[in-house]
C-alpha cells in the first residue's frame, strides 16, 4: 500500500494519542486492562477506516477491525519488549520514543494490515 508523506503524517495523528494511551495502559505499575483493551480495538478501527478511507465513527466494520487486533496482537502489542524495547519490570522515563517505534512498527506492516482488511470485506 503506498503512503504518501501526507497520509503517513495523518495517520500519526489519527494513533497518537490511542497509542500513547494504550503504552501507559501498560506500564509496570500502572497495568489497566481494561483501557488496554479499549485503546487497543481504537487504534485497530482507527486502521480499518483510514485503509478503507471511510472517516473515523461511521460505518464500522467490526470483524475487519477484531481481525486487525489479533494481528497487532501477534506483531506487536503482545511483545512489545521485544519488538519495541518497551520495559516491563519498570516505569518508561520517555513514552514518545516508544509511541514512534509503535507506530514504525504498524507502517512497516500497513501491507499485511490491508490484506487482514480486505480478507474481512
Amino acid at each position: 500500500m503506498k503512503i504518501t508523506k501526507r497520509e503517513r503524517f495523518l495517520l500519526f495523528q489519527l494513533l497518537e494519542h490511542e497509542i500513547h494511551r494504550y503504552l501507559l495502559s501498560c506500564t509496570f505499575d500502572r497495568q489497566d486492562p481494561c483501557e488496554r483493551a479499549e485503546r487497543h480495538i481504537n487504534i485497530s478501527n482507527i486502521l480499518v477506516s483510514f485503509v478503507n478511507a471511510r472517516k473515523y465513527n461511521q460505518i464500522q466494520d467490526h470483524e475487519a477491525a477484531n481481525e486487525v487486533h489479533d494481528y497487532l496482537a501477534e506483531i506487536l502489542t503482545d511483545r512489545m519488549d521485544e519488538v519495541i524495547g518497551f520495559p516491563i519490570d519498570r516505569r518508561p522515563y520517555e513514552y514518545n520514543e516508544y509511541a514512534n517505534r509503535f507506530f514504525c512498527v504498524i507502517m512497516e506492516h500497513i501491507d499485511q494490515i490491508k490484506e487482514v482488511i480486505e480478507r474481512e470485506n
